[in-house]
């Protein structure tokens, strides 16, 4: 602890304005947390390699991969295994929810999507070059918009729209009111197509918090095909967990 203070305070002193201090703080704590996460992920993937070889998985090789976090870019080493007649794979990616070819992170990637749904790609641009510590072209944005968008597409139609699939909770809820909200997000695909996220919102309340609200029981549903999904999406999450007998339904 006392050689990071040290470093922090020589940063700071031979920066020329609190400006410069602060990005030259962000860019430290980048390549020192990335560090310590690598050294985190390789010690999971030793872990994990155990529980998998005690299944009958055989380690196949070991290879490096790089994936960009929030915080910085992080490399790493993971083990490939394989299991008689059952296809490799990667037990950290699997565990971390790594995809296949992909140098982002699920969070990373999940946040792009959000800004980039609700205003034009070259501002996603700028907002990710400013408040993270690597940058991002606007047609990478895209490219990851239209990715989460396909994810989405798929879990939705391999899993949520069936609800024979989707774990049934033991009892559904009873509320005097619910709130459902939609909306359409547009935003600018190329330059001669625009894209569309239909959003629908629904929730039982607000409720305050000194002068801040919130809302209750708030859950969000999104599709990038067509309202018609979005709502097929939210008919069955109603379905599956609200007794609506005595409720109040306000759309």
């Amino acid at each position: 602890m006392e050689t990071i203070l040290t470093e922090m305070i020589e940063l700071i002193k031979n920066s020329t304005d609190g400006i410069t201090a602060e990005r030259r703080l962000v860019a430290y704590f980048s390549e020192w947390i990335s560090e310590i996460t690598g050294e985190a992920l390789e010690c999971m993937d030793d872990a994990l390699a155990e529980e998998y070889k005690k299944m009958g998985y055989k380690i196949e090789k070991r290879d490096t991969r790089t994936i960009q976090f929030l915080f910085g870019k992080v490399n790493f080493k993971r083990r490939r295994m394989k299991k008689a007649e059952e296809k490799a794979l990667y037990p950290l990616d699997k565990e971390m929810g790594f995809l296949k070819g992909e140098a982002f992170s699920p969070l990373l990637l999940r946040n792009i999507a959000e800004v980039a749904s609700g205003t034009v790609l070259r501002k996603t641009e700028q907002a990710v070059s400013l408040l993270t510590p690597f940058s991002i072209s606007h047609t990478k944005v895209k490219s990851v918009l239209d990715k989460v968008g396909s994810l989405q597409k798929n879990y939705t139609e391999n899993r949520l729209l069936d609800i024979n699939q989707v774990e049934k909770p033991k009892h559904k809820k009873k509320v005097p009111f619910l709130f459902i909200e939609g909306d359409g997000l547009m935003y600018k695909a190329t330059k001669k197509k625009r894209g569309e996220i239909h959003r629908i919102q629904i929730a039982e309340g607000v409720e305050k918090n000194g002068k801040r609200t919130r809302l209750i029981g708030a859950h969000y549903f999104s599709s990038t095909e067509s309202a018609a999904d979005a709502w097929t999406l939210v008919q069955n999450y109603l379905f599956l967990h609200y007794d609506l007998s005595n409720t109040v339904v306000i759309s």
